[in-house]
């Protein structure tokens, strides 16, 4: 299980990561004297992100046994929820709200293995016919929560780079009826679900998120009346269930389809 995640005054939050074999991501560096994997996110975010960002990339967030700084916690007007790691060890309540970089802790766990994939994410697979690993996410989340979920998970939304990929996602996309797409919110898409494609503000325009028109990438053919651009606007790249593009509302909440090329960690 992992450690809760917190921030330092210089400041950060810490995740960290280990297993057996001493290998967890590329982009985790090990660390002996924690027997587990350290990364810095430099970008500074509020709490709930670090620990959603944590949580993604395999390290979630739990209890830390460390001390309170003095007169901490005092929640301040009321509005001091989350939790703050000062450079001397010690912690402190903070607004959830302010922004700070942030790290991520892991115990040590047996049995951590990495795939063929290069993740010890089971739900990765690869597919022989487009050499890519696929991971279908059944929790609902607009096209920007998409994104970042698969960064954080070391993939990025699928792109179609031709017709077999087009139809390996719709064989994905099937396997995975309406009803078990997760949201709490009602009205979400069961049909559709957000792939990597964008218009980037070129109204009409549309580009793949390594920055490629789609006609370049592979793959442009749209269902049936689409791109329609539906009021107020709809400026994301989605699928339906036939394997057809669509443009869809950038808010809207649905399933994607993180893909991930295949290789292995070459961290010790």
């Amino acid at each position: 299980m992992a450690l809760i995640s917190c921030t330092i005054f210089t400041i950060f939050i810490m995740c960290c990561a280990a297993s057996e074999s001493k290998t967890f991501r590329n982009d985790y560096n090990y660390h002996s004297e924690t027997d587990g994997w350290l990364k810095l996110h430099r970008v500074p975010a509020t709490w709930h992100d670090a620990w959603l960002r944590c949580h993604l990339e395999g390290v979630p967030l739990n209890t830390m046994p460390i001390d309170w700084m003095p007169t901490e916690p005092d929640n301040k007007n009321n509005d001091e929820e989350c939790v703050l790691f000062v450079a001397n060890g010690t912690i402190a309540d903070v607004n959830c709200n302010e922004l700070h970089p942030y790290m991520c802790y892991k115990k040590k766990t047996k049995g951590m293995i990495i795939n063929g994939c290069g993740t010890v994410d089971k739900e990765y697979i690869f597919n022989v016919e487009t050499s890519s690993c696929y991971k279908f996410h059944r929790v609902a989340r607009n096209w920007t929560r998409a994104f970042m979920t698969c960064a954080a998970e070391g993939a990025h939304l699928a792109v179609v780079n031709s017709a077999t990929e087009a139809n390996v996602l719709r064989e994905l996309f099937a396997k995975n009826p309406q009803n078990t797409i997760k949201s709490n919110v009602r009205g979400i898409m069961r049909d559709i679900m957000h792939i990597g494609f964008h218009d980037w503000g070129e109204r009409g325009i549309w580009t793949t998120i390594h920055g490629t028109s789609l006609e370049a990438a592979g793959f442009d053919v749209f269902a049936e009346n689409q791109p329609d651009n539906a009021s107020p606007g709809e400026y994301c790249g989605g699928m339906f269930r036939n394997g057809r593009l669509d443009d869809v509302w950038c808010h809207e909440r649905g399933p994607f389809v993180c893909e991930k090329t295949p290789e292995i960690s070459d961290n010790k």
